[in-house]
């Protein structure tokens, strides 16, 4: 089904990438072809040329809106939250029923050979964020990379959870984000 253009009949940028991320989650990494979105959104090769000059020019943009909307939701969220991890367990949960498409763009990153330096940079400034956020403590990086890791489990389907084993897990991991006991240095193993 054609997306809506805008008024003098052109799709937009947005448009388009929306139909991209569409085109990801349904045919996968290797079904993103530039034909593909192109009969996604209802336009010609060409017009998609006009505003992504190139398979990697389109990937690039998913990237960069991806990273863009996310710093920008997981803002908003922390004023609510409560905490930056607290706002990335909320932000990062993904009810099957509701699809995934807003994390599309991490499915290209998996699949090709060389993470995005857009993306490493954005890893990088939410371990830094978190760093801000809390007096160190190995505990809340474990529940860092445990929020990471789910999510990527359920992008790629690595191991399927119902939507219930995934909110118990979320439940676990939000314990641990607000457990105090867990201080902020861990004494080596004997």
């Amino acid at each position: 089904m054609a997306a809506k253009h805008n008024k003098r009949g052109m799709a937009t940028a947005d448009q388009i990438l929306d139909g991209a991320e569409e085109v990801l989650l349904a045919n996968g990494v290797t079904g993103l072809t530039l034909n593909a979105v192109a009969e996604k959104v209802g336009i010609s090769k060409g017009g998609l040329l006009y505003h992504f000059p190139s398979k990697e020019a389109l990937e690039s943009s998913l990237h960069n809106r991806f990273v863009a909307s996310m710093g920008r939701r997981l803002s908003e969220r922390e004023r609510t939250a409560g905490s930056f991890l607290s706002a990335m367990l909320a932000e990062t949960s993904i009810d099957k029923s509701q699809g995934s498409r807003r994390f599309a763009a991490l499915m290209l990153s998996a699949a090709n050979g060389e993470p995005p330096k857009t993306l490493q940079a954005f890893g990088t400034a939410l371990l830094e964020q978190l760093g801000m956020s809390y007096a160190g403590g190995p505990y809340k990086r474990v529940a860092f990379f445990a929020i990471m890791g789910i999510v990527l489990s359920n992008l790629l389907n690595l191991i399927p959870l119902s939507n219930e084993e995934s909110a118990e897990i979320r439940l676990a991991i939000d314990m641990l984000i607000n457990d105090d006991r867990w201080g902020t240095t861990v004494d080596p193993p004997a």
